[in-house]
């Protein structure tokens, strides 16, 4: 037969003993009779008096491994919450029970209930930051207790950093707490290094799509050479006094006539007056004639490029004057000086003596 377990009237210390000495009394109990010492720790959630309540939290942090996941879930977690919502127990108390039920809670469930309340705690008391930077600690070795890079940066850590500068912590509360800041702020490098590095792999980068835009650039485009069936390009060359009057000509009769009358017409010429050019007051004189002759030739004909001029030795005409006019040869082969030098063309075009 079985018969219920501490169902006597029991005085606020007694129970306040039994519950912190729960695991004790676990461990001297048989196993089919831990149901029934469970209940009494059940039950003590409900009393009305603060030290009974606080010291069933305490038994929870000290018989974990008696209860089930079922009765963590439905019973403990949520009369942790109601204490902290109602502060109806002692704070460092319950955050000791937190790291003990910890592992045997889901991870939605530590995302929606543990890590708010972490956030909610007040954080003035040297030992309620050493219990949350302890839990914290915890929570970093292991993913499955839900911890991300983006709570720790926006709420873990901006909770826990006043607390550096808290004169009530000592060195070692204070060591502890910066190893775990700078834990969290590793995390955050070492998560956001890796994802920054991803997104460049992906994404081309100005450097990697320099080749690209260097291959297809128009400079490196290799067109074939511009071509137009049945067309015909002729380099056109720069002809000279000569070849301009050549191609000025009536005709090739009547330049080679006109040349085989100055050949004689020369010869003749020079056979009348061959004793006059052997003086040298006749070449003198001969000299400064030829000389009047072209007072209007630029200097730029000297230089840009020199005319073949013809000059008849007993040429009396004026310069200007033609064959018809002077009795004479004239200039056979002369530049104008109003001709510009994109236009050169022999003076003798129309000037061939009469037949």
């Amino acid at each position: 037969s079985h018969r219920p377990l501490f169902t006597n009237r029991k005085s606020i210390q007694g129970t306040v003993t039994l519950l912190e000495n729960l695991h004790i009394i676990l461990e001297k109990t048989p196993q089919e009779y831990e149901r029934e010492v469970l209940s009494m720790l059940y039950m003590s959630f409900e009393n009305s008096t603060v030290q009974v309540r606080t010291a069933a939290f305490v038994a929870v942090a000290h018989v974990t491994n008696y209860l089930e996941d079922d009765a963590i879930r439905n019973v403990v977690l949520p009369k942790l919450l109601d204490a902290f919502e109602n502060n109806s127990a002692n704070a460092r108390v319950l955050m000791d029970v937190v790291p003990c039920i910890l592992c045997r809670l889901e991870k939605q469930k530590i995302i929606d209930c543990i890590l708010p309340l972490l956030c909610k705690v007040k954080l003035q008391e040297p030992e309620i930051v050493v219990r949350v930077v302890n839990i914290y600690r915890l929570m970093l070795t292991d993913k499955k207790y839900g911890l991300s890079v983006n709570w720790m940066a926006t709420h873990a850590m901006p909770s826990l950093l006043p607390q550096t500068v808290n004169p009530k912590l000592n060195l070692e509360q204070f060591i502890l707490l910066l190893e775990v800041l700078q834990d969290m702020l590793n995390n955050i490098e070492r998560n956001q290094r890796n994802k920054l590095t991803l997104d460049n792999l992906s994404l081309p980068s100005p450097d990697k799509s320099r080749p690209l835009r260097h291959q297809y650039s128009t400079d490196n485009v290799h067109v074939p050479a511009f071509n137009i069936p049945n067309l015909r390009i002729e380099q056109r060359k720069t002809s000279s006094a000569e070849d301009m009057a050549r191609k000025n000509s009536f005709g090739s009769g009547s330049l080679s006539t006109a040349s085989a009358e100055n050949m004689v017409r020369k010869s003749s010429m020079a056979a009348m007056f061959g004793g006059w050019f052997n003086s040298p007051s006749a070449n003198d004189s001969n000299f400064l004639r030829v000389a009047n002759t072209f007072t209007s030739r630029r200097l730029s004909d000297n230089t840009l490029m020199t005319p073949k001029i013809r000059i008849a030795p007993s040429c009396a005409s004026s310069p200007g004057g033609t064959p018809g006019t002077g009795g004479g040869g004239g200039l056979p082969i002369r530049r104008h000086s109003s001709t510009g030098p994109q236009e050169r063309r022999g003076s003798n075009i129309n000037l061939s003596p009469p037949t």
